[in-house]
């Protein structure tokens, strides 16, 4: 197991560590330290301490603590945090190969991997995530290789992974097939000054990228060249000497010096030339068109939309075109359709929700495709309604249905008028044992079906319902149930607006 920690804690051998402490908190507190990440301790105690998993219990964190104590270790987190993805040096013993390795092999197992002080070494605790060494030292086989993982085994071996093999003596000091060699078992292997490792380090007569970062906290670098290309660092002097010239005069294709135009020139179109170009300010700009101001740049706003106050709305305007008005328009004045007779239609495709409509004259014929709404009482010669009527007094059809259904679902399709809103009728029930009978009331609009039922408390009892629909234009007479099969039902219904 290995974790990313922001903050890399090393172990640092005391001379001499007096504790006291009860826990690991008051141990690093102690020694003026903080007390290191739970990834850090974590990873510390299962490959140092136990083999157990390591949880933060009492028990684990006491283990911890004793072995602090004994060893005279401080885990010591460092001022300045040390991320990894940085390379550090490392130093080390002499190990030895566990077993042998060919030209091809990207990992190596070593008999052990530890520091001088017997501590298992891994990434986090080298504070690097790459390093470099020596296979097979000062013979024939020497073979600069580096690595980027440590894997400590529960058998004191430890693997080395992400091993690049063959590295370069020689500048680029990139790899090469040509320079890995075979390394029998208990070859000798040490961490060691390879010239990979000195490519690490900026040197002062090479070109060199900088991936770290370098902050300069007394001295800032110090030149008296000065800059030739848009990307180079300039000196104070070079920045100073140009603030105190100037700039160009500003064009269409070139940045430079203008001139802020006044409220009177951006209202006249006011060009100053080539030598003093004005510009707009945003402070003479408005979105929301303000009646009192002095204001005379109309800007959008955010939504991309100009304020309504940016239109007189005392003027009479003319729209030629065919306008649409989604929202309630209010009209304080007549609404005029026409200004001869015959008089234009108004047409009103939705609801009109007024108290009044006064007409002078008209001979045009006003459809309505929505609900007309008289809220007053309504004086009218002659009102025809040629849809359906949701209101006015009772009035017959002229039209009823005859039903008879002896079983399951008789449907008598297109039987109700259009202009019909409910039916009232009669039924009877007729069964072996007797017969029921009673009256039937439907409506076009709400109570739509309607239920009635005939049974018989003898032994013999024949039980029977039916049930009574209202489906757009066609009356449904449905049998529901019907116990020995001996109901039928018939009847008629008469339709009324």
């Amino acid at each position: 197991m290995k974790k990313l920690l922001t903050i890399i804690l090393t172990l640092i051998a005391s001379t001499s560590i007096v504790s006291a402490s009860t826990n690991l908190w008051e141990f690093y507190n102690e020694q003026g330290l903080m007390l290191p990440s739970y990834e850090y301790r974590k990873d510390f105690y299962e490959q140092i301490l136990a083999e157990d998993e390591y949880k933060g219990t009492a028990k684990q964190n006491a283990l911890y603590l004793q072995y602090l104590q004994e060893n005279n270790f401080v885990p010591a987190p460092k001022a300045n945090e040390i991320k990894l993805g940085a390379f550090n040096p490392v130093g080390g013993t002499t190990y030895r190969l566990q077993s042998s390795i060919g030209t091809t092999d990207a990992s190596v197992k070593l008999s052990s991997f530890k520091n001088r002080s017997s501590i298992p070494l891994t990434m986090t605790l080298l504070a690097t995530d790459i390093g470099y060494g020596t296979l097979s030292p000062q013979t024939s086989r020497s073979e600069f290789v580096s690595f980027s993982g440590i894997t400590q085994n529960s058998d004191g071996t430890a693997t080395l992974t992400g091993v690049t093999r063959g590295l370069s003596d020689i500048s680029p000091f990139t790899a090469s097939t040509t320079l890995r060699q075979a390394h029998p078992g208990q070859s000798v292997f040490i961490l060691s000054d390879s010239p990979q490792l000195f490519e690490e380090y900026a040197k002062k007569r090479n070109d060199m990228a900088i991936t770290g970062l370098w902050s300069f906290n007394s001295y800032l670098p110090t030149t008296s060249i000065s800059a030739t290309s848009s990307t180079q660092f300039t000196n104070k002097n070079y920045v100073d000497s140009v603030a105190n010239q100037g700039a160009a005069t500003s064009t269409e294709t070139n940045g430079g010096i203008v001139e802020l135009g006044t409220l009177a020139e951006q209202a006249d179109s006011y060009d100053g030339g080539a030598t003093k170009p004005t510009v707009l300010q945003t402070k003479n700009s408005t979105s929301t068109c303000q009646v009192v101001g002095s204001y005379n740049i109309v800007a959008s706003s955010t939504t991309g939309k100009l304020d309504k106050n940016c239109l007189d709305q005392s003027l009479n305007y003319a729209f030629s075109g065919a306008n649409t008005h989604s929202g309630v328009n209010s009209f304080s004045n007549s609404v005029g359709i026409g200004t001869t007779s015959p008089f234009t239609s108004l047409g009103v495709a939705g609801t009109i929700t007024a108290n009044t409509i006064n007409a002078t004259t008209t001979n045009a014929t006003s459809t309505f495709s929505g609900n007309l709404v008289v809220s007053n009482n309504a004086s009218t010669t002659n009102l025809t309604i040629s849809g359906t009527q949701t209101g006015g007094t009772l009035s017959y059809n002229a039209s009823s249905t005859a039903y008879s259904c002896a079983s399951g679902t008789c449907t008598y399709t297109g039987s109700i008028p259009a202009t019909a809103n409910f039916g009232i009728g009669d039924f009877l029930i007729t069964q072996t044992n007797g017969n029921n009978a009673g009256s039937l009331f439907l409506v076009r609009i709400g109570a739509t079906t309607m239920r009635v039922a005939a049974s018989k408390a003898s032994a013999t009892a024949n039980d029977c319902s039916y049930t009574f629909t209202w489906s757009g234009s066609n009356f449904v007479v449905a049998e529901n149930t019907d116990t020995n099969s001996y109901c039928s039902i018939d009847g008629t219904i008469y339709w009324y607006k």
